[in-house]
């Protein structure tokens, strides 16, 4: 089909395709009325000496609902590409990967990788790191063993088929950070370190299900300020967000 020919048709025909923005969004309800004021303190003075303090006010009004959305969304766009049969049965014949499992798994596990169209001599290719060790399955899943020194977070994973270097869809597959050495003793108020591997940026120390404050992070080590009532905690209590020390 020559270039330009299906968005003529398209613009052309009775029925014309549009990607219109949302209107304006009505405004939020308004708040709850604020509690009534305290009532005064009574006299204390001559004819006053007897008096009772004052009764509260009572319930504020609610607030007034929020003003109608200013703007209205913005108006999307389409576009048309060609393509031949031969085009689209290469499509439909490139690796695909429809699932990866486990999809948190520590630095150095095996995960399962689901899919179209594996063949022998396919390689699992990960970015930023070396090929994958992995092996072809009977049902045409593929085993792959993550890099022993995989990076903490999200890592972006594809299948190269080894006869043209054709590469399939992208897959997304996280590292869980792991812990493999804490302090044997745990002093209040102290900061102390703990090392691993894949940890990052924004990672949390539990302890006794409580946060400890973090003061740094690498990917292999942490350091954090042992909180107060953190004495006498034994090892297996020991957690980081998104990981456990030996799981």
């Amino acid at each position: 089909m020559p270039d330009g020919t299906l968005e003529k048709a398209i613009d052309g025909s009775v029925f014309t395709p549009l990607v219109t923005g949302g209107v304006p969004g009505d405004g939020g309800a308004g708040g709850d009325g604020g509690p009534g004021g305290r009532g005064g303190k009574s006299g204390n003075v001559g004819a006053c000496a007897t008096g009772r303090d004052g009764q509260p006010g009572a319930q504020g009004q609610p607030g007034k609902s929020g003003a109608k959305g200013k703007s209205a969304g913005v108006n999307g766009s389409l576009e048309f590409y060609s393509f031949t049969e031969d085009e689209w049965e290469a499509l439909l014949s490139r690796p695909f990967i429809t699932e990866i499992q486990p999809a948190y798994a520590f630095p150095g596990n095996k995960v399962n990788i689901s899919g179209t169209a594996f063949a022998k001599g396919d390689k699992v290719v990960m970015e930023n790191y070396s090929n994958l060790k992995s092996t072809l399955n009977a049902d045409q899943s593929i085993t792959a063993t993550l890099p022993a020194k995989l990076g903490g977070g999200r890592h972006i994973v594809r299948v190269l088929r080894a006869a043209d270097k054709v590469y399939s869809n992208p897959f997304s597959v996280w590292a869980k950070p792991w812990i493999d050495k804490v302090p044997e003793v745990l002093y209040p108020e102290k900061v102390m370190p703990l090392t691993g591997q894949a940890f990052v940026k924004g990672a949390v120390v539990l302890i006794n299900g409580k946060a400890a404050v973090v003061t740094t992070v690498t990917e292999t080590a942490i350091a954090f300020l042992v909180p107060k009532d953190a004495a006498n905690v034994k090892e297996n209590e020991w957690l980081i967000r998104c990981g456990t020390r030996m799981e």
